[in-house]
């Protein structure tokens, strides 16, 4: 299972842009094969599957409470 990285630093390294303005996908440099495409939550469309992500200096999150 892929981690993500612990620092901003090392996640920057991993990013990449993708077709489309303000969004990324993710390239390891170990050549693990990642398949989650960083958006813009309000890219999407009604309807649309997603996951959420938050800023790592703010855990943990409740989200049911």
């Amino acid at each position: 299972m892929y981690a993500l990285p612990h620092t901003d630093e090392e996640l920057s390294k991993l990013l990449v842009p993708d077709e489309s303005p303000g969004f990324y996908r993710m390239v390891p440099a170990d050549g693990t094969k990642v398949q989650a495409k960083f958006r813009p939550f309000y890219s999407l469309g009604e309807g649309y599957p997603y996951r959420m992500y938050f800023d790592r200096d703010r855990l943990p999150f409740v989200l049911w409470g």
